[in-house]
């Protein structure tokens, strides 16, 4: 008699856990897989994961038809029940093809509410093809940057790699893994 009423209680939870896996597998399996066909792509992606700094963002990749510049990434913030959303588009101030596998790229963030005291500097960026992978694969790198908005200082839009200046705890050790890793977005 015990064993009937556990069983009757159970089994409904257990009935939905075995209807809802099915469509869980199907929509994961066949969910839209993006593919880095260009080094663009690479950089794009690659700086959309540098924005993402803390657990309350989340990042989405904007398509550029309905704002200024080459490309754009629009990060969301979720911070004590609301929700801002930050537009941030970009342009390639240059493109330099050094071989077949290797292109740099002087890359400009174009902001309407950029601080003329401060203004943002271009982000140089390296993008190598990995030929070893069948799948579009590329390594990006950049230097990463610390913008010191005091007019008085010399190093006023110098781009520096600092790991003390901002971040919370363990985001450069992220961002120095990206660095390093080979994008191959699938």
């Amino acid at each position: 008699m015990r064993i009937r009423k556990i069983l009757l209680i159970v089994s409904p939870f257990v009935l939905i856990l075995l209807m809802a896996t099915p469509l869980y597998l199907q929509s994961s399996l066949s969910a839209p897989k993006t593919v880095a066909a260009t080094p663009k792509e690479a950089i794009q992606t690659f700086l959309a994961a540098m924005q993402n700094q803390d657990a309350d963002a989340m990042i989405g990749i904007v398509r550029d038809d309905d704002y200024v510049g080459d490309f754009a990434f629009q990060r969301t913030d979720y911070e004590q029940g609301f929700k801002s959303q930050q537009v941030s588009s970009l342009n390639i101030l240059s493109e330099k093809q050094l071989d077949a596998n290797t292109s740099e790229y002087l890359i400009e963030m174009v902001s309407p509410l950029q601080n003329p005291v401060c203004p943002q500097p271009p982000i140089p960026v390296k993008v190598i093809r990995d030929e070893t992978s069948e799948d579009p694969s590329w390594k990006v790198w950049l230097q990463n940057w610390d913008l010191n908005c005091d007019p008085n200082s010399p190093q006023l839009g110098q781009l520096t790699f600092n790991p003390h200046s901002r971040g919370p705890r363990g985001f450069w050790e992220q961002a120095e893994h990206l660095f390093k890793t080979t994008l191959n977005i699938k």
